[in-house]
């Protein structure tokens, strides 16, 4: 098994060799250009590169926005799943019972989720659900306080999770849907708070905010002032209408079209952070990793079978989503939904506790690594 992964990596850094070249000539012909010296400092380019992402997204969503609801996730979701374990689970300097008890934590969300899709019925999910989330957090408050000796921080953020926990419980239904569309911007906030915690740093987060909070406030107004038009158009097996019943139902469907538009904006802003920016502030020094430094940063994270693993999860989605599109990405968001619960639960264990548990992962990942 060793060898067979062991040229496993050597096929793969071959395969790369290529690309990487033609990576290497492109960053001489751009870097050489009076904008492109400006790249070369980490700052500005993970600035830049979070504004042009938010571009990116913000085009789409206004021009395609079906394509980016129903295609996004099915492509970018398990990989975006991947990078949650990897950077919120497997790099942060975590006590190995600490990253147990994690990954268990989100084996009840996705039988909650799960089971009612294969027919087994689950009375009061949702409430059980809201119920289940609140102990967690909870009790990650609990241990990360105490474990960092910090137990004053409790009196702050312990009645905050336990007010917001009894709310979503009396109202689990609608709770479900605040949250899918409140935790797209955690990703932002995890960016800031664990991954932005160098000195000054955090000025560089002033302009993707901003960008990304007109961005959003344009597509809502773009879906209240063509709201009856956008919810008539129909691809990829959906209407936007019909998306509007899911994500915001009960609301006029102006305000239902124009809440659709900022999530399938905000999602692809959460891809892009996970995908791109986060992976790019963990590298040590002003240089970027190259694609085969990419990959070996990935072996040491995952190991080879654990990569192996990714891919194939991954592709497979793909693959079932080229012969069922609808089924494909409704199982995919169904089932991924625990990962918003892991993502709130790390930034429990931040606020309580130590942020500095990421900081090796920001400084451990050399270039050459």
């Amino acid at each position: 098994m060793d060898r067979v992964v062991a040229r496993a990596e050597v096929l793969g850094e071959q395969l790369l060799l290529p690309v990487d070249r033609a990576r290497a000539a492109l960053n001489r012909f751009v870097l050489t250009s009076a904008l492109g010296r400006g790249l070369i400092r980490k700052e500005t380019r993970i600035g830049a590169q979070a504004v042009a992402g938010i571009g990116v997204a913000f085009l789409l969503t206004a021009l395609a926005p079906l394509l980016l609801f129903a295609v996004a996730p099915v492509v970018l979701g398990v990989p975006h799943l991947a990078a949650d374990l990897r950077y919120l689970v497997l790099q942060p300097r975590y006590r190995p019972l600490v990253r147990v008890l994690l990954v268990a934590g989100c084996v009840p969300f996705v039988l909650l989720r799960g089971l009612p899709c294969i027919g087994v019925p689950i009375a009061r999910a949702a409430p059980m659900e809201m119920a289940f989330a609140t102990l967690c957090l909870g009790a990650a408050a609990i241990a990360s306080a105490l474990g960092a000796g910090r137990a004053r921080r409790l009196l702050f953020v312990l009645p905050a999770v336990l007010a917001l926990g009894l709310v979503a419980s009396r109202h689990a239904d609608g709770a479900r849907i605040v949250f899918a569309h409140a935790h797209n911007v955690v990703a932002i906030v995890v960016w800031g708070l664990l991954f932005r915690a160098r000195r000054g740093a955090r000025r560089a987060l002033v302009l993707p905010v901003a960008c990304t909070a007109v961005a959003t406030l344009a597509l809502v107004g773009l879906g209240l002032a063509r709201g009856p038009a956008l919810a008539a158009t129909s691809a990829f097996g959906v209407q936007l209408g019909t998306i509007g019943g899911w994500l915001a139902p009960g609301l006029p469907q102006r305000a239902a079209v124009a809440l659709v538009l900022s999530y399938v904006f905000l999602q692809s802003v959460h891809y892009s952070i996970w995908l791109g920016l986060i992976p790019a502030e963990t590298v040590r020094g002003e240089a970027a990793r190259s694609f085969r430094m990419s990959l070996r940063a990935l072996l040491r994270d995952f190991g080879a079978l654990g990569l192996l693993a990714v891919a194939i999860v991954s592709a497979a989605t793909i693959a079932l989503g080229t012969r069922d599109l609808t089924r494909t990405r409704d199982a995919y968001l169904t089932l991924s939904a625990f990962h918003g619960y892991l993502e709130l639960a790390v930034l429990v264990i931040a606020l309580s506790g130590r942020r500095d548990l990421w900081s090796r992962a920001c400084r451990s990942s050399a270039p050459g690594s």
